[in-house]
């Protein structure tokens, strides 16, 4: 399905907001982002497990900007009716991404 919403990078409580789409079909995703590569949304692959959800990336991405913005990795899943919530916590940061159907 379609989901549309939100990310934020959240660094000491605040940071931009961007919206974002994610399309999910099989173990396929596809996603875009209002800003260019924040986040970095192409294509991929992903697997879920409890309250995990597993990206891969499989596009070719340049050089020139942060690649920990490329949506990838082990993220925490949370499925609430129609809304998801898709967390990372790393030392200095949290992505968080919230969609709704």
């Amino acid at each position: 399905g379609t989901y549309t919403g939100t990310f934020q990078r959240l660094q000491a409580g605040s940071g931009q907001v961007s919206q974002v789409s994610l399309v999910f079909s099989g173990n396929h995703w596809t996603g875009t982002s209002q800003y260019p590569k924040y986040p970095a949304l192409c294509s991929g692959t992903y697997t879920t497990s409890a309250n995990k959800i597993t990206f891969v990336n499989t596009c070719f991405l340049t050089a020139d900007f942060d690649w920990s913005l490329i949506l990838g990795k082990e993220y925490e899943l949370s499925v609430k009716g129609d809304a998801v919530e898709i967390t990372r916590d790393e030392a200095t940061y949290r992505d968080v991404y919230k969609l709704s159907k």
